[in-house]
């Protein structure tokens, strides 16, 4: 660019020195023309004149010599003007050439601006997306955590579930012990009224407490106990079982539960 200007410069140097040149040139034609309507004009009045022929003719020598140094000095200005008008087509050339090269340059340049003010709405748009990314992960995040509560909430719910079904299951298995344990002593006491129906004179059969009552108490603790207990009160006789029988049975049923107890 500064070589550009400098040429510019030397450019309309040489186009002012040119110009200048071109006026003195004009300056020189216009006096060579003068001196020479002078030289026809003394000419004539020499050849009408032949007293002053001498003088006419030294006047004439003088004139040829003057005119001779405005031909030299003529020829050596447009000698200087077409010197002047080479340098400047040359400083045409290179100032066309340079500005060729700017033109290039500026193309350039404005495909690179082009492609920088893409390359930012891109930059921009990933800038966009990021920040959509990283609000969707945090909702995400978010919701794992949701998840995650929930899930420990479902565990300890499961847990406790698991808890009162084992307890449950310990309860109805000491139930069903319980329960063939009477339906045992309810199928021996029909047994012995039956015997003695069928044999009058045979002694009444002893009544027992439980004694003999065994219930695996590995499976029990103690809130089952309570509850055990509280079922085995609240349970209702058959209708249908003898008196006998029911003694037998009530006796059965309470030495359980204080064994129990």
């Amino acid at each position: 660019m500064n070589r550009l200007l400098k040429i510019i410069k030397e450019k309309e140097s040489i186009t002012s020195e040119k110009e200048k040149l071109e006026k003195y040139k004009s300056t020189f034609t216009l006096e060579f023309n003068d001196l020479k309507n002078k030289y026809e004009k003394a000419c004539e009045s020499n050849l009408s004149n032949n007293s002053s022929f001498e003088s006419i003719k030294l006047s004439n020598t003088n004139l040829e010599t003057e005119l001779k140094k405005y031909k030299e000095r003529n020829f050596k200005l447009e000698n200087e003007i077409n010197i002047a008008i080479d340098e400047i087509n040359k400083g045409n050339d290179i100032i066309t050439k340079l500005q060729t090269q700017l033109k290039k340059i500026k193309d350039k340049l404005k495909s690179k601006t082009l492609e920088h003010d893409n390359l930012q709405k891109i930059n921009t748009q990933n800038e966009k997306q990021i920040t959509q990314l990283n609000n969707e992960l945090k909702n995400f995040k978010d919701t794992i955590d949701q998840q995650n509560v929930a899930q420990d909430n479902l565990k300890k719910e499961n847990d406790m579930l698991k808890k009162k079904y084992d307890e449950l299951l310990k309860e109805l298995n000491i139930s069903r012990e319980v329960n063939l344990r009477l339906n045992k002593e309810i199928t021996n006491n029909n047994l012995d009224i039956y015997n003695t129906k069928l044999n009058p004179m045979a002694p009444t059969p002893n009544v027992l407490s439980g004694v003999n009552f065994r219930v695996d108490t590995n499976l029990l603790d103690k809130d089952l106990f309570t509850k055990l207990k509280a079922n085995l009160k609240n349970s209702s006789i058959p209708n249908n079982v003898p008196g006998y029988t029911l003694d037998r049975f009530n006796l059965l049923f309470f030495g359980l539960i204080n064994f129990i107890i």
